[in-house]
């Protein structure tokens, strides 16, 4: 029998409707589990400074300058074997990536990608030299 072969890698993106965004909500200068002063390594003029950043940031996320997406890596393999046709799927996702920062979408997609790889090597499926990953670039509603 013939060893599959993994050969394409599809990518799709989605709208992340149920975002936690409570990291623009905290306060850098208390302890979350607590609720005393914890001084993060920050002096009160940074926690404000950055308390204010977080809330122009949130803004920004309301007025839909940008969104959280959901990124969702999958790749099917198929085998025939004794006239019996078997299929495997490989899936990978993270969740709650910001929109607006083009190279860390591309860097989380990458490692969805190596992700699949290796689960797919670890099977004892070849990766074919010319893996196609196809990115679907309209971003869709989960």
């Amino acid at each position: 029998m013939k060893a599959p072969i993994l050969e394409k890698i599809y990518v799709t993106k989605y709208v992340d409707s149920n975002p936690d965004l409570s990291y623009l909500k905290q306060d850098y200068f208390a302890d979350h589990y607590t609720g005393k002063e914890a001084y993060m390594n920050v002096t009160q003029e940074q926690n404000e400074k950055y308390k204010a950043q977080d809330a122009k940031r949130l803004e920004a996320y309301y007025n839909d300058e940008w969104s959280m997406l959901g990124i969702v890596a999958k790749s099917w393999i198929q085998l025939f074997h004794k006239g019996l046709l078997f299929e495997h799927e490989f899936s990978e996702s993270v969740w709650g990536v910001e929109s607006d920062n083009e190279e860390y979408v591309k860097s989380i997609i990458q490692e969805q990608v190596d992700i699949i790889t290796h689960q797919a090597s670890l099977k004892g499926i070849q990766i074919s030299p010319n893996l196609e990953v196809i990115v679907n670039e309209e971003i869709k509603q989960a």
